[in-house]
């Protein structure tokens, strides 16, 4: 299924990246957003390239990154 990531800033977000982490902390994947405009306001979205069952204590990690650099992190646990 698609991850939705709604992100905004003062500096315009430029890059979006999503981390999915299983529930003993290793990585399953992890890549770039796009940016769909004509779907969503300020929306970013990922396809994750595998399928994965869900389970209770996964990690999904969006990190958003505005024009001068900055990086503001924020992570759902499933």
């Amino acid at each position: 299924d698609e991850i939705q990531v709604n992100a905004s800033d003062d500096f315009m977000v430029v890059r979006v990246t999503v981390e999915i982490v299983d529930t003993n902390g290793r990585p399953i994947e992890k890549g770039e957003a796009t940016q769909n405009q004509d779907k969503y306001i300020n929306g970013w979205f990922s396809i994750p390239s595998l399928a994965q069952p869900i389970k209770r204590g996964m990690r999904i990690t969006a990190a958003a990154y505005d024009r001068p650099g900055n990086r503001t992190v924020k992570e759902l646990e499933l």
